[in-house]
């Protein structure tokens, strides 16, 4: 009797699908629209889980081959854009890029990002709207999640960016920025403009008192330890 074959697993759906494309990076943008979500405010942003599946060395290699790339820095830069340390390189950087890529091809700047320093550990990045630092792009978050109105940490490199890329740059960076909640620390404190990966929220709160009120919302569970994956969520 014959061996049932193996299930293919949906990362090697994936490779399989932007490989074969004319066109890698339209095929990889393509792939992240189907592999969005939405949460309760039909906001759309891609699952944490499904980050290193979207950035496989093979994907992130055919797509910056279909660049004007030279092979030193395609070799290069998909190390960069898939590494193993998550937030210090640039998968999400990389996404951000192809999708900012749909009339013409945007993702060989990775490669000015990379060589100014600036990596996923940046990310969020705000936009100067006027004054001496016009056009450039700043640290929005800092580590402790304070957000005061101007941060001293600049990346002049966006400068090099024309308006309209800035403005692409700004609006597709929240897809990729849902917030993994850690067990290790209570508040959490993000920019207005962070996608919260509450698929349901209570229209009020579920309870209240001396130090103020309490909610439940239901979170995608991979944004969440898996000590803690339950049916729904307190915030």
């Amino acid at each position: 009797m014959a061996s049932e074959s193996p299930v293919e697993s949906l990362a090697d759906q994936i490779v399989k699908i932007v490989l074969a494309s004319d066109n890698p990076i339209d095929s990889l943008a393509d792939q992240i629209i189907r592999k969005t979500r939405k949460n309760w405010k039909k906001e759309e942003f891609l699952p944490e889980n499904l980050l290193l599946d979207l950035t496989q060395r093979s994907i992130v290699k055919a797509a910056l081959e279909a660049t004007s790339l030279s092979t030193q820095d395609v070799e290069d830069l998909a190390d960069f854009g898939c590494g193993k340390d998550v937030e210090r390189l640039g998968r999400r950087l990389f996404l951000i890029l192809v999708m900012m890529s749909e009339e013409k091809e945007q993702l060989s700047f990775l490669k000015h990002l990379r060589d100014s320093g600036v990596d996923d550990s940046a990310l969020p990045i705000g936009f100067y709207s006027g004054g001496p630092f016009d056009r450039q792009g700043y640290l929005l978050e800092d580590d402790n999640r304070n957000i005061p109105g101007l941060k001293p940490k600049r990346f002049p490199i966006f400068a090099d960016m024309t308006r309209s890329n800035r403005v692409l740059f700004n609006s597709d960076q929240w897809r990729f920025l849902a917030p993994v909640f850690r067990s290790d620390k209570f508040r959490f404190q993000f920019d207005k403009s962070r996608i919260m990966p509450y698929l349901n929220v209570s229209p009020k709160p579920v309870s209240s008192g001396y130090f103020g009120e309490v909610s439940r919302a239901e979170v995608l569970a991979v944004h969440v330890p898996e000590s803690l994956r339950v049916s729904s969520h307190s915030f």
